[in-house]
């Protein structure tokens, strides 16, 4: 009986190579499956192309799993713009696989190199360059993948990179508008009334969440180059003057965003900003991330008005005296000075705000040195209210925190 036709063509002549399998074969074997006439372009052509794959080894694979690492994927991976052609035998090509968040490839011979992978990307290195030619890739670009067409398109990268450029009034007010036009579209009655109760505000609420309020905030600052200390103070400006509460809160956003800029002097534009904003909601902010980082900046310079914030006869403004020492804190560089003689004088005061700010700031700064919190609240044990003392003893040890809880509770009776 004759036997069914070899799928792998008519029989070879002894000694000579298989061109699929790369060595000899002299015969059959008789324990391997044979397929009919019917099963050949079913299975010919795969393992054709995964032999060829591996024979020509992984930079020859390379245009074949191009579409893996294209721009459009957020896997890492290689993009190439031609076909490699059939390379001689090529050893392993890749000399280690590392994770690095913000990693640079350095441009080599046969090679241009973009900007490194992202967090969480893997990137590939030490390509032979001498076996670029051989694959067909001396053409090619090979960088990781970036960031997919849906996040480029969310987040355009602005065409003027990273200079500071004088923009007019005009820019700066169609700026202004097109976020306050944008911030209408994103809040909700609903949210609106509950905005108003809660912080107990006379100026109009839009209703419109953090989250969406700041990402509408960071893309008008993408769509404008990076601003002068004028243009923050000018745009930060125009958006303040509204009595639209969103209004004042992107401009507290955006002023804070760029307080870097900022001098001493202009803790006159936000003094005059805690003057008028009567919540906790945009004071906090402008203490902490404003006249703070000026503070963090300036030292001895900023803390001539703040001096003079502490004595006011506004409690927004002695406050804001007491916040701005928060970023020097968490910096480790405490103006210990300070802290004690604004919270001295102010410890026997009844506002609710003021009270909370005294705890929150000697809770920031038991973190670093609870022995100085320690050391101030006991001798004033008699004089400090429930709230300061809640919030100042929060992080310290349990025996401290008992201690000077129970010695309250002495002292007051309780």
């Amino acid at each position: 009986m004759d036997t069914p036709p070899d799928w792998r063509g008519p029989p070879r002549a002894p000694g000579t190579a298989d061109p699929l399998r790369g060595h000899h074969h002299e015969h059959h074997h008789p324990h391997r499956r044979t397929l009919g006439h019917q099963d050949r372009h079913h299975r010919a052509p795969r393992r054709r192309r995964r032999r060829l794959s591996r024979r020509r080894g992984q930079l020859a694979g390379l245009g074949d799993r191009q579409r893996q690492g294209d721009r459009g994927h957020r896997r890492p991976g290689l993009v190439a713009d031609g076909h490699p052609a059939r390379p001689r035998q090529a050893p392993h090509l890749w000399k280690r696989r590392i994770r690095h968040p913000r990693s640079r490839l350095r441009r080599g011979p046969g090679i241009l190199a973009g900007p490194g992978p992202r967090r969480g990307q893997r990137l590939r290195l030490r390509v032979h360059d001498d076996l670029l030619p051989a694959a067909g890739l001396h053409r090619c670009l090979l960088r990781p993948a970036g960031r997919s067409r849906r996040h480029r398109a969310r987040h355009p990268q602005a065409p003027h990179g990273n200079r500071r450029v004088s923009l007019s009034h005009a820019r700066l007010a169609e700026a202004a508008d097109q976020l306050t036009e944008q911030l209408a579209r994103l809040g909700t009655p609903r949210r609106a009334a509950w905005d108003r109760d809660y912080l107990r505000s006379d100026l109009v609420h839009l209703g419109v969440a953090i989250p969406d309020l700041r990402r509408a905030v960071n893309a008008t600052r993408r769509r404008l180059p990076p601003p002068t200390r004028a243009d923050a103070l000018a745009l930060a400006d125009l958006l303040w003057t509204s009595s639209v509460y969103e209004h004042r809160q992107a401009a507290v956003h955006l002023l804070t965003h760029d307080a870097a800029l900022l001098t001493p002097a202009d803790l006159v534009t936000v003094e005059a900003m805690v003057r008028a904003a009567h919540t906790w909601a945009l004071v906090d902010t402008l203490a902490i991330h404003a006249a703070g980082a000026i503070m963090l900046q300036n030292g001895e310079a900023a803390g001539v008005a703040l001096d003079r914030w502490a004595v006011d006869t506004d409690f927004w403004l002695r406050r804001s005296a007491l916040l701005a020492l928060i970023p020097g804190i968490r910096a480790a560089e405490p103006d210990l000075k300070r802290l004690g003689s604004y919270a001295d004088a102010m410890v026997d005061e009844t506002e609710f705000f003021i009270r909370k700010a005294i705890g929150w700031v000697l809770r920031e700064t038991s973190r670093r040195d609870s022995r100085f919190v320690t050391a101030w609240v006991e001798p004033r044990i008699d004089r400090i209210s429930g709230v300061t003392l809640r919030e100042a003893v929060r992080r310290l040890g349990d025996a401290d925190r008992t201690r000077l809880l129970d010695a309250y509770r002495r002292a007051h009776g309780n």
